[in-house]
């Protein structure tokens, strides 16, 4: 599954910018978070799951690029969209938190705490740029559960 951004034509007043170019770094997929929520042995996973490190929420992705068009600053800017350093642990111990949602798996709590990542993102520029807070690893987390398991999507769960 893909999800695209339509930006459509009745814009209450047209765009500062013309070409602005964000990215999201690592490209991620709702593909990767299904392999994990479904597999959070860790059995199975291809290397790009294992290797994942940081995380944004896709909702913070769109309202940057919504932003970036009304804001004149951004013209012709490059900007790092990511959230926070992560590690798969990190999202069990977000779905244990009270109340904690149905299924969660447990992994070794606190295990995330003590990796060592390869690299380091800055989101600095985007955050100062656009006035803008990312939301929290845990939110994100909890929230994608949770609309995983209303959708049926978490095979071993059936709600």
């Amino acid at each position: 599954m893909e999800l695209h951004l339509v930006i459509h034509d009745y814009a209450p007043q047209p765009p500062v910018n013309t070409f602005v170019d964000l990215t999201s770094l690592p490209p991620g997929s709702i593909g990767w978070m299904h392999q994990a929520f479904n597999n959070p042995d860790g059995k199975n996973w291809d290397g790009v799951v294992q290797a994942a490190d940081v995380i944004v929420d896709v909702r913070d992705v769109a309202e940057l690029h919504s932003r970036a068009l009304y804001t004149e600053e951004a013209g012709g800017e490059r900007f790092i969209l990511t959230g926070n350093l992560f590690h798969w642990q990190d999202a069990w111990d977000a779905l244990n938190i009270e109340p904690k949602l149905p299924g969660a798996p447990v992994g070794t709590p606190g295990a995330g705490k003590r990796v060592k990542h390869r690299l380091q993102y800055s989101n600095k520029k985007s955050k100062e740029t656009f006035g803008f807070e990312y939301r929290s690893s845990e939110e994100t987390i909890r929230d994608s559960w949770a609309e995983f398991l209303k959708r049926g999507w978490i095979e071993s769960i059936k709600v």
